[in-house]
Parts: structure tokens; sequence; C-alpha cells
């Protein structure tokens, strides 16, 4: 599926992922949903790559740990942290 660069902008997470698939599939009509939906595009992007991608550079997973603990969600910094095994 294609949608406008602006989807493509959001902080998107594996799970904000999962649950944005799964919503679209809840929205098709009966007769193609044994159809299996294939990626998801933002103009010439694969949105899963990018997920990806941000997944595996430790200085920004860092920098958003950094900024989750200064928002107060500790519970969140900290698993950020655990996963980069700081």
């Amino acid at each position: 599926l294609y949608f406008t660069k602006e989807l493509g902008d959001l902080p998107w997470r594996p799970e904000d992922l999962k649950w944005f698939r799964g919503h679209v599939r809840d929205l098709w009509p009966e007769e193609v949903k044994q159809y299996t939906l294939g990626g998801i595009w933002c103009e010439s992007v694969d949105l899963s790559e990018e997920v990806l991608k941000i997944l595996n550079h430790p200085e920004i997973m860092s920098f958003m740990a950094d900024a989750a603990k200064a928002m107060g969600k500790t519970d969140a910094a900290e698993l950020i942290y655990r996963n980069l095994g700081i």
C-alpha cells in the first residue's frame, strides 16, 4: 500500500507497524481478506525498512532513551538501555 510522505515522518516503532498493519487489514472488504498485505510505502520508502534502520543505530536509540528518561518515562528508557546493552 502506498501512503504520503507524512505517514513516514511519524516516529514508528516495530509494534506500531504491527498495529497499523492489523488495522489496515481490519478495514479490508471480506472479498479481499484472503490476500496478504505487502509492503507499506510512504512515497518511495518502505516503512518497515525505515523502522529497522532506526533500530540498528545505537546513537539514535540512545538519544530516544535519554529523551524518554527526561520525560519521566523511566520504564521505556530502561528497556531501550537494556536492549543497547548499557
